[in-house]
């Protein structure tokens, strides 16, 4: 999808009844502007979606979400997006621990 698509701007897939996490290659489509995924039974959305910088909608209420949290989903598009760049640089920085560079 993601190479197939490199224009996209909307994505939707409001009750689809998808489950479990979105794939975290879905950060490549940096010309989205809007996502939709409400309505199915994803766990978590991926934090490649902080590449996402055109984004100006993220729809996904009535998901079982535990990362990010529903309740921080309610607090809007900027807060949701700062917590996924917070886990990016945190998961840069356990990668550079794990396996230093030479």
């Amino acid at each position: 999808l993601c190479f197939c698509l490199p224009s996209l701007t909307r994505l939707s897939a409001r009750g689809n009844a998808l489950k479990g996490r979105l794939p975290l290659h879905l950060g490549l489509l940096t010309c989205l502007t809007s996502i939709d995924v409400a309505q199915n039974k994803l766990v978590s959305l991926p934090v490649g979606l902080a590449l996402l910088t055109r984004l100006r909608t993220l729809a996904a209420a009535s998901n079982p979400l535990s990362l990010p949290s529903s309740a921080l989903l309610t607090r809007g598009l900027a807060t949701t997006m700062s917590f996924l760049v917070s886990l990016s640089v945190i998961g840069a920085g356990m990668r550079l621990t794990q396996n230093p560079p030479p």
